[in-house]
């Protein structure tokens, strides 16, 4: 199932780093909405005007508090402060440059907005089984996903 896809993307990510990829608990929908959008980049173009803000959007009382149906920046190709190569070599410094692209290129494919356009959980467990075709060479899983003792969070 695709969801579980991404849900496998966010648990991986947070394996090797120690940090959540999406924030959780967050209780203003705009702000989740605004963090995705600087991790993976613009909203497909087809999902504009599809946010409903009386339904989704930040309430107080009863009331909504934010009345623009999209947030403008959701769909514009904006480039945030820091990429995911940087997130990824900050939180995850075990990996190598090598390493991290690999890592990166698996899980912004399984993380794809339309559900459509992301690995199916077959070819992520093919690759996370065999290893991942990178710059003409093959490495073996256990070379990209090696466990850092401090990033492990019990």
């Amino acid at each position: 199932m695709v969801s579980d896809v991404w849900q496998i993307a966010c648990l991986l990510y947070q394996i090797q780093t120690g940090r959540r990829l999406f924030p959780t608990g967050v209780p203003v929908f705009e702000v989740l909405i605004g963090t995705i959008v600087d991790r993976l980049g613009p909203l497909p173009e087809n999902w504009r005007e599809k946010f409903k803000s009386n339904e989704y959007g930040y309430m107080s009382d009863g009331e909504v508090m934010f009345e623009e149906k999209n947030v403008w920046y959701w769909y514009e190709d904006s480039k945030s402060k820091e990429t995911f190569d940087d997130r990824l070599a900050a939180g995850a410094p075990h990996l190598t440059p090598h390493q991290r692209k690999d890592f990166a290129d698996l899980l912004l494919k399984m993380v794809a907005y339309e559900p459509e356009k992301r690995l199916p959980a077959a070819e992520v467990s093919l690759r996370l089984e065999g290893g991942l075709q990178s710059g003409g060479s093959v490495r073996q899983v256990g070379s990209l996903m090696p466990l850092s003792p401090q990033n492990i969070n019990v």
